[in-house]
C-alpha cells in the first residue's frame, strides 16, 4: 500500500493483497486521520482576538483628530463628523447644522492640532488641543477666517470604537471669529 501527501491530508493511492474489510479499515482510518487532521489544525490557525484596550490613549485622541483634520482639509464633513457620536452628544443635531453650515461658508481650510493632554474621568476621554485653523471665507471681500483656541474634547467608547461625544467651545466650528 503506498500513501502519498496531497495537501493536508493523505489519500490511499492503491492497496496490494489486502482483504476486502482490511482495505475499508485502513481507508476509512486514512480518512478519519485526513479529517481529523484538518479540524485540529483549523482549530489552531484561529487567531485569539486581542485583549481589548478600553482606555483613551494618545494614539487614539490622534486618530480622531486626525480624522477630523482630514474630513475640514478636504471638505467631507461625512468624515470630519464620522469623528464623533452625535446621537451621545448633547445637542448633536445642532452640532451638525453648524458644521453642515460652517462647510456652507467656507472653501479651502488648513487646520493644524497640537495634543496638549490625554486623560481619562470615569470611563470617559479627555483631550486638550491647541488648534489653529485658515479659512477662505465665501463673503464677498471677506478675509480670510484664521483662528486659535484651546479645545477640550470628550470621547465614549462605544460599539463603534472611541468617538468624540463633545468638543468646547463648539463656536470654534463656525465663520464668527
Amino acid at each position: 500500500m503506498t500513501i502519498l501527501p496531497r495537501g493536508s491530508c493523505f489519500t490511499v493511492r492503491k492497496a496490494v493483497s489486502v482483504q476486502p474489510k482490511a482495505r475499508l479499515v485502513v481507508i476509512l482510518s486514512a480518512a478519519l486521520l485526513c479529517f481529523a487532521g484538518q479540524g485540529a489544525r483549523s482549530q489552531a490557525k484561529q487567531p485569539t482576538p486581542p485583549a481589548k484596550d478600553d482606555s483613551f490613549s494618545l494614539n487614539t485622541a490622534s486618530q480622531l483628530l486626525e480624522q477630523i483634520t482630514a474630513g475640514l482639509v478636504a471638505k467631507n464633513q461625512r468624515k470630519m463628523l464620522g469623528a464623533f457620536d452625535l446621537s451621545k452628544m448633547p445637542d448633536g443635531p445642532l452640532f451638525r447644522q453648524q458644521v453642515t453650515a460652517f462647510f456652507s461658508q467656507t472653501g479651502n481650510v488648513r487646520f493644524h492640532f497640537n495634543l496638549l493632554d490625554v486623560s481619562m474621568d470615569g470611563g470617559k476621554g479627555m483631550a486638550e488641543v491647541a488648534v489653529e485653523m485658515d479659512a477662505e471665507v465665501h463673503e464677498v471681500m471677506a478675509p480670510p477666517l484664521r483662528k486659535q483656541a484651546k479645545l477640550r474634547f470628550i470621547a465614549e467608547n462605544g460599539p463603534a470604537g472611541w468617538k468624540f461625544t463633545d468638543v468646547q467651545p463648539r463656536a470654534f466650528f463656525s465663520t464668527q471669529p
